[in-house]
């Protein structure tokens, strides 16, 4: 799932649509980790978010500030979740895309969110910040995380099984809903900040991150006590791992790569160097045979298992780059992304994959 190295991606840099136009479309072994049990437990927050609150419009009264929507997180075809920075407000859409509203907003840095259905979700931000709601994000419970750093990223496989990838390190592990929480503790010479994670299980996963001048991909198979370093590469910003034991990993920094990997070896099937830098945030595979890669340069495809990639043509009315997609089913999906003038852009597939249509929305015209 889903965005994603995601501090690119809140960094937004400057030259970020002039690299959409310079796009063109082209066609180890293991280390132990150290875990340390700590049952955190649960705190009832004390400053729960605002309901609703009456912002009016987010452009209205101080259009000198960009706001931005870097993550999104789909339970459903018609369901969807961002949050608008720097005003830290949750929105919802409720039919695909084509409206949002402020359900509420909350004190902190949120840097991921994920929903496992239209009313359970999670949010992680900064100085440890873990959030639940039960109602679709109008409440918010705080939970104790004791771990007082960036939390980059978080996943749920159910309503009681989850992860959050954080800097230092730090992998946090959850199977009561986020009630209480264990840490494990990755040993990496250069320290290890998590960047994405894959979980296909309650036992078996994988995550992406940064140690000093590399990146690498890390294997647990006991639910996230232990990390096994398998494969090395530049900048691995999104993985995914499909339950053939394939993993593709998505990212690179001069150049934009994509890497399969299969057993302890990850083998580069794609790479792009553009005139101006430009990056692939994220990749999805619906079937073996059928997945793909995004970022800033657009929406990459193959049909063939990542022999072959081709960028499709999505015909959008504006320039925008994708950080999210789900399949729901073999036939319908999402793919979602900011755009220029502070849009969102929300596409779905009813084939597949194959076509994509749908709309964008003003971050100045939600409420």
């Amino acid at each position: 799932m889903n965005p994603r190295n995601h501090d690119f991606i809140v960094i937004f840099f400057l030259g970020v649509v002039v690299s959409s136009m310079a796009c063109q479309s082209v066609i180890s072994s293991g280390r132990d980790a150290a875990p340390t049990e700590s049952p955190l437990p649960a705190q009832a927050s004390s400053q729960a978010p605002t309901p609703s609150p009456d912002i009016g419009t987010f452009c209205s009264d101080q259009e000198d500030i960009h706001r931005t929507t870097d993550r999104f997180s789909f339970p459903s075809p018609l369901v969807g979740y961002s949050i608008v920075h720097p005003d830290e407000a949750v929105i919802r859409t409720e039919d695909g895309g084509l409206t949002w509203k402020v359900v509420s907003t909350v004190t902190g840095r949120i840097n991921d969110v994920f929903f496992i259905n239209p009313q359970i979700g999670w949010v992680a931000g900064d100085s440890g910040l873990i959030l639940k709601t039960e109602d679709g994000g109008t409440h918010w419970q705080l939970l104790d995380s004791r771990a007082p750093i960036k939390l980059n990223v978080v996943q749920f496989i159910d309503e009681k099984t989850g992860w959050v990838g954080g800097i230092n390190n730090v992998i946090l592990h959850t199977t009561d809903g986020g009630a209480t929480w264990s840490t494990s503790v990755i040993i990496q010479k250069h320290g290890f900040n998590v960047t994405d994670l894959s979980f296909l299980d309650r036992q078996n996963g994988y995550l992406s991150g940064s140690g000093g001048p590399f990146g690498y991909v890390m294997r647990t198979a006991d639910g996230g006590a232990t990390w096994e370093n398998k494969f090395e590469v530049t900048v691995p910003n999104g993985i995914f791992a499909t339950p053939d034991g394939v993993v593709w990993i998505a990212g690179g920094w001069v150049s934009y790569s994509i890497w399969k990997a299969e057993g302890d070896t990850a083998k580069e099937v794609f790479s792009h160097t553009p005139q101006v830098q430009s990056h692939l945030y994220d990749i999805y595979f619906s079937t073996s045979q059928h997945g793909w890669a995004f970022g800033t340069c657009g929406v990459y495809a193959t049909q063939d298992g990542g022999m072959q990639w081709e960028k499709m043509d999505l015909r959008l009315e504006s320039w925008a780059y994708f950080v999210t997609m789900r399949f729901f089913g073999s036939q319908e999906a999402v793919l979602v992304g900011p755009g220029g003038e502070e849009t969102i852009y929300v596409l779905h597939s009813s084939d597949g994959g194959g076509s994509w249509t749908g709309s964008h929305s003003s971050i100045c015209d939600i409420s």
